[in-house]
């Protein structure tokens, strides 16, 4: 029965999925299992068998996004965000403008985005592509994009007029965005110098790492 054959292909596919994540903890116990790497690692298996799965898993983790990404902390990923959050401003002051009125914080939007490198956010065809130039230019597309879906949805951000409709429209931003020539035509549009994001994180990490240590002074 086709159903019997679907489940059977499910089991396959959630047993190679279990075998990569534990595969990955052993590899790396400093990280361990975290959420977003199992996102990453199914649509891996989409396009190719475990073992390579698993090896493009541990290159994203320690060659592409900067350090700090998948720990406890996700120290790298929040810093991309304050990072984004100043280019937004530079990019696209009206989004950003339009957002504080709202008292709307896009960082803890776009931090899933990072996280999960776009796979809860755009369709999988595009998401994959978005992947294939992450592999090629580094985690400096990780900005590009986020600006490209901003910029293509900036319309219906600023027709938001309270928190609740802008939480929906940032949930389904990936909805309408199924083209991929708009969509690389958009990034071809921020396509910002790797030395400004690389001076930008070194100055937003610095901010953020003496924020926590400030915190933890005052909890001690």
């Amino acid at each position: 029965m086709p159903d019997n054959d679907r489940n059977k292909r499910d089991a396959v596919g959630v047993a190679q999925l279990r075998a990569v994540l534990s595969a990955f903890s052993r590899h790396r116990p400093d990280i361990g299992y975290c959420q977003c790497l199992n996102y990453i690692g199914a649509v891996l298996l989409l396009v190719c068998e475990p073992d390579r799965a698993f090896w493009i898993m541990a290159a994203i983790v320690e060659w592409v996004v900067p350090e700090g990404y998948f720990n406890e902390t996700l120290v790298g990923a929040v810093t991309d965000t304050r990072v984004l959050l100043n280019l937004v401003g530079r990019k696209l002051p009206s989004v950003l403008k339009h957002l504080r009125k709202l008292d709307a914080r896009l960082d803890a939007a776009c931090l899933q985005w990072f996280v999960c490198l776009f796979v809860t956010v755009l369709p999988i065809h595009l998401t994959i592509r978005v992947w294939d130039l992450l592999l090629v230019d580094g985690c400096h597309v990780l900005f590009w994009v986020a600006l490209a879906i901003l910029y293509l949805r900036k319309n219906d951000i600023l027709k938001c007029k309270n928190e609740g409709e802008l939480f929906e429209v940032m949930t389904t931003l990936g909805a309408n965005l199924d083209d991929e020539a708009k969509l690389m035509e958009a990034i071809r549009k921020f396509r910002i110098p790797r030395v400004t994001i690389r001076q930008l994180q070194a100055h937003e990490l610095k901010a953020l790492s003496e924020k926590m240590g400030n915190l933890k002074k005052k909890g001690e």
